[in-house]
């Protein structure tokens, strides 16, 4: 047994097993919800939220009252612990709903609200759900669908043939005064069963969305880890929707440990940096397509930043290149890597002087072991190895939520769950993931990752995003083929685009399934850009048609509600 004392991430390899301290977890069997009401009503002055668009302090007061009221409005309405309530929005109260639903035991389902529509149909009416909370674009797109259903569906926007999220409010401000709020207790967890706390989406180990059962231990177990116990002082500022688990920690991690954050409710990389700028955010979290999209930009030089003392990362793995170029651009911040999945939370995290293209050390209570996926599935591989990335701890996510009868279990018999991610680990046990496994492209012989060629196509500065796919051969197995969109009023030369891949990748990788548009990326209810859908779309051409890529290509065109 070798033993790496590290002041942050203590942990032990045992027979090539990367084995995180294990530390007791206190309140491992209590709502998550009456940890953040206790908080809230602990300190009611504290300022815990920013509105980024208003400059708006929020209270921890504010918080409570506007949670509680509507936790008082759904069980006026019949909502029951376990009941589900549906929440795609990304407006500002989303958080008052989400912990509402916690108060009272509920089980809020979160999808991302920029998912695109057609990977909702088969699922949108599946499940009986008390209320919906919503934006004016799925009740218009869903409108007579909407209307044939018994749940009470709650519309952020002026779409007044369901119930207005601002007529709501005002409504529950008149019912419920500060005498009642105060009363309010939260519900009491069934201890001998497994809680669930919400349901996520997630791209799972297949490439289509799929919804987990994530307990509220998920959560105890975060908050006592203190993954985020290195957070610098002041104020604080997180990207992204509510969909995603690290965004969830993180809040509710702020909330239980008096952090000030802010929201920001957009993706625009150029508001981004102002927003930094303008509150002078000494910390941000961030996907790593945000991190890739602003570096290329160049935004960083244009803004003051030198209050930013750390920004960290999740999501797919970052190149080299842009790693370096992050810390070129911000050489007083912190530039922090976070390896975490939907149905994991956090597996592991940098430390302030982590390698450059690794994810850090595994994090308390949590093991990690890579397995050979092609040779031998019960095979534990050795450091610099690579293999399938599996994760075990006590608080993971066990199943899948049971719609459409799908497959339920996520671990095996062991409790280890096999994550879908290739990677290895170095002789001093930091993680490094390379690429999802079913990502991979398999040209005649050889086995390659799409983020290469994506890396390469990205530097053009007239490409918003990129996504290269496989796409069937009958003679080579699969082909490269890249989808992409474009930034506004930009016009994309693609002979550029193939002839630079030409030029600077190996002949395998050339982009023999040809380069196609799309005005806007197909989004999963994950968040996660649609690779499922592309590759489908891409395997429905006649790729006769597209053998050669300089001479044909087709443009498509996602519609937009």
């Amino acid at each position: 047994m070798e033993i790496h004392k590290l002041e942050r991430f203590p942990f032990s390899i045992i027979n090539n097993v990367l084995v995180g301290e294990e530390v007791s977890i206190e309140n491992e069997d209590i709502n998550i919800g009456e940890l953040i009401l206790n908080t809230l009503k602990s300190q009611p002055n504290f300022i815990g939220q920013v509105d980024a668009t208003k400059g708006k302090e929020i209270t921890f007061q504010e918080i409570r009252n506007e949670s509680v009221k509507l936790a008082l409005w759904m069980k006026m309405l019949g909502v029951h612990p376990g009941d589900e309530i549906l929440i795609s929005s990304n407006h500002y109260a989303v958080m008052y709903v989400f912990f509402a639903s916690l108060f009272i035991g509920a089980t809020p389902t979160l999808w991302h609200e920029k998912h695109t529509f057609a990977t909702i149909n088969r699922i949108m009416f599946d499940a009986e759900r008390k209320i919906m909370f919503i934006d004016d674009i799925l009740a218009t797109a869903f409108f007579d669908d909407l209307l044939g259903i018994k749940s009470t569906v709650v519309v952020f926007g002026t779409f007044t043939t369901f119930v207005p999220y601002d007529d709501l409010k005002s409504q529950i401000d008149t019912i419920y005064n500060q005498e009642v709020i105060d009363e309010f207790i939260c519900a009491q967890l069934d201890k001998n069963k497994k809680n669930i706390a919400t349901i996520l989406y997630t791209r799972g180990v297949c490439n289509f969305s799929k919804p987990v059962d994530i307990p509220h231990a998920t959560f105890t177990a975060a908050v006592n880890k203190q993954v985020f116990d290195m957070l610098p002082a002041g104020v604080g500022m997180w990207v992204g929707s509510f969909s995603s688990l690290t965004n969830l920690i993180l809040v509710v991690c702020s909330i239980l440990w008096f952090k000030r954050t802010i929201r920001f409710m957009g993706y625009r990389k150029e508001e981004i940096c102002q927003t930094l700028e303008k509150h002078k955010v000494n910390w941000v979290l961030l996907e790593t397509y945000m991190c890739r999209e602003i570096v290329n930009s160049n935004l960083l030089n244009k803004h003051d930043l030198s209050s930013l003392k750390m920004l960290l990362f999740s999501g797919s793995p970052i190149s080299y290149d842009d790693r370096y170029n992050l810390i070129k651009s911000l050489p007083i911040t912190s530039i922090i890597s976070l390896y975490a999945t939907t149905e994991t939370g956090i597996i592991s995290c940098q430390g302030e002087n982590g390698k450059m293209t690794s994810c850090g050390y595994v994090g308390k209570n949590v093991c990690v072991r890579i397995i050979n996926t092609i040779f031998n599935k019960k095979c534990i591989a050795d450091p610099y190895l690579t293999g399938e990335i599996c994760c075990k701890h006590r608080n993971i996510a066990h199943v899948y939520h049971n719609y459409d009868n799908m497959p339920s279990d996520l671990t095996d018999i062991d409790g280890w769950y096999y994550t879908g991610d290739l990677g290895y680990f170095d002789k001093d046990g930091e993680i490094y993931v390379l690429e999802r496994i079913s990502d991979l492209i398999l040209f005649q012989q050889v086995i390659f990752s799409p983020t290469i060629l994506e890396n390469v196509i990205s530097r053009n500065s007239a490409i918003e995003t990129v996504v290269v796919v496989p796409v069937i051969d009958n003679d080579d197995f699969e082909h490269p083929i890249a989808f992409i969109s474009t930034k506004p009023k930009q016009k994309l030369n693609i002979r550029e685009v193939i002839e630079e891949v030409n030029d600077k990748l190996h002949e395998c990788m050339r982009l023999r399934g040809g380069v196609k548009l799309l005005l806007e990326m197909p989004i999963s209810l994950s968040g996660n850009i649609d690779r499922f859908l592309l590759r489908e779309q891409a395997n429905e051409e006649k790729y006769a048609q597209i053998r050669d890529p300089l001479r044909v290509y087709n443009i498509y065109q996602i519609q937009q509600y």
